[in-house]
């Protein structure tokens, strides 16, 4: 991506990074005692934040909204992602935007050439498409999260395969 500096009129390249994922939903390659560090930084951040008002869906959500919403977070706690307070905007946006979609699918059914139903379509899928993805519901999130999933459980199985052949746990890096 480039951006035009004006002091030097010159065109600056600037690199921008991916989001970071929390670590249960990372592919990123790291040591065990880095994942583990990592775990423990969340659990802080995450185990001071108050999970009480996230099952509630909010107030300003129609009817249906309030079904997409709650369909949206049983489908995140199925998974494992653990969700609180602090997520709940992002989730109301994401089930604000479906509803809106469906909204002007119905009147896009009817016209097709409506302008102004196709824009706030448009618009609603990019937020959609956005919050679908910071909370891992996206597909190329899910198969991610399943990745990572996987190496664990496989992790989990060795040592524990280690520890069966009477390797002496204090020897095992856990």
């Amino acid at each position: 991506m480039y951006i035009y500096n004006k002091i030097s009129n010159k065109k600056d390249v600037i690199t921008v990074g991916k989001i970071p994922k929390p670590i249960n939903a990372s592919t990123q390659k790291m040591s065990k005692q880095e994942r583990k560090e990592r775990e423990e930084a969340e659990a802080k951040i995450n185990g001071n934040v108050k999970k009480d008002k996230i099952d509630k869906a909010p107030k300003s959500l129609s009817k249906e909204g309030k079904k997409i919403y709650k369909e949206l977070l049983g489908n995140l706690e199925e998974s494992g992602i653990d969700l609180n307070n602090l997520d709940m905007n992002l989730l109301e946006a994401t089930a604000q935007a479906i509803d809106t979609m469906r909204k002007c699918q119905i009147i896009l059914s009817e016209d097709i050439l409506n302008k102004q139903a196709n824009n706030i379509y448009f618009k609603a899928f990019n937020v959609f498409k956005q919050g679908m993805s910071e909370l891992c519901l996206s597909p190329s999130s899910r198969a991610k999260l399943a990745m990572v999933q996987a190496q664990n459980k496989s992790e989990e199985e060795d040592i524990l395969l280690r520890i069966l052949a009477g390797e002496d746990i204090d020897d095992i890096d856990i």
